[in-house]
């Protein structure tokens, strides 16, 4: 199964699943790049997609990256790589196995002991700080680098405060008016939201295309006890 096929299962899954969810196609998360993170309320969630055609080469070093930001993580994979797909990945990743007929649900993730809010805090825009700090009624720190704001929240902030504020601003992120990170965006429409993928900038404007994805039939999603 192709990677475009087996994401296109997935945020089916992924929408009924959770009901709102934001995802961020094509992360750049540290030194990787995440094939999907999702984000709900309080949580941040990435995915690994392995299609048939890939192999586990980069694995090792992509889930250090991804443990530093998700707080729960999921290998997904084709038929060719069910069996041995557990083998690969720690032993709270969860593992989901596409098909043409939809999902499995192999193995649910659990929490991830590595993640670290300061690295989520990190995905944030300098204007999206700045509108934290005026929200939490702390001094402007107009003079301060990104990192020095950084870590004055931490300091000053409760954590579960800070990991709500974190994902709802991730979640109502308004890509049409404001980018940062100076790379177009592909927009993918789905029936939670708008999925992001970047890619490389070609022109100074930014390509601001909305498409829907075309669902030909209703997925059948399915879970497996392990």
């Amino acid at each position: 199964m192709k990677d475009i096929d087996i994401r296109e299962v997935l945020f089916d899954y992924l929408d009924e699943t959770y009901g709102r969810i934001r995802i961020l196609e094509e992360k750049v998360i540290y030194g990787s790049r995440a094939d999907a993170i999702g984000i709900i309320e309080d949580l941040i969630i990435g995915f690994e997609i392995k299609s048939d055609s890939d192999s586990y080469q980069r694995l090792r070093s992509q889930i250090k990256d991804y443990e530093k930001y998700c707080d729960k993580c999921y290998l997904v994979v084709g038929k060719k790589h069910e069996i041995h797909a557990k083998e690969h990945v720690p032993s709270y990743w969860g593992i989901i196995v596409a098909d043409e007929n939809g999902v499995t649900l192999q193995r649910e993730a659990l929490e991830c002991p590595k993640v670290k809010i300061k690295y989520q805090l990190d995905m944030l825009w300098r204007r999206e700080i700045d509108d934290m700090v005026l929200s939490l009624s702390y001094p402007a720190y107009k003079s301060y680098s990104k990192a020095k704001v950084m870590e004055r929240i931490l300091e000053k902030t409760d954590q579960a405060v800070l990991k709500h504020l974190i994902t709802k601003i991730l979640f109502d992120r308004d890509y049409t008016i404001f980018d940062e990170d100076k790379t177009d965006k592909k927009y993918r429409k789905t029936k939670t939201g708008i999925t992001v993928k970047s890619i490389k900038k070609r022109r100074k404007e930014p390509d601001l295309k909305v498409s829907k994805v075309v669902r030909k039939k209703k997925r059948k999603v399915s879970r497996k006890n392990t």
